[in-house]
């Protein structure tokens, strides 16, 4: 049996109840906040646990998005190549 797209998430919002959901969309280009009847009805879409935020000097700051890096250095390894290339 195949398990479920979303099984991570679905079993880590049975252990602990304070955990966010957030579905990445695209043409917005980020993550939002969702509910879980939002994910069941579209199982199709990319989703993630919302990360914790951390501490800097007593602010609260979000968490990288790591997601993006590999896309940013493809972007920067394209631009530069074509600008070497002239």
């Amino acid at each position: 049996m195949t398990p479920h797209p979303h099984a991570d998430i679905l079993r880590a919002i049975a252990e602990n109840k304070d955990t966010e959901i957030e579905t990445w969309l695209v043409a917005n280009n980020g993550w939002y906040t969702t509910e879980l009847e939002y994910m069941l009805a579209n199982p199709h879409l990319k989703y993630r646990i919302k990360p914790k935020p951390f501490l800097i000097n007593g602010v609260e700051c979000p968490r990288p998005v790591e997601e993006l890096t590999s896309f940013v250095i493809s972007i920067y390894a394209e631009i530069r190549g074509s600008i070497a290339g002239k």
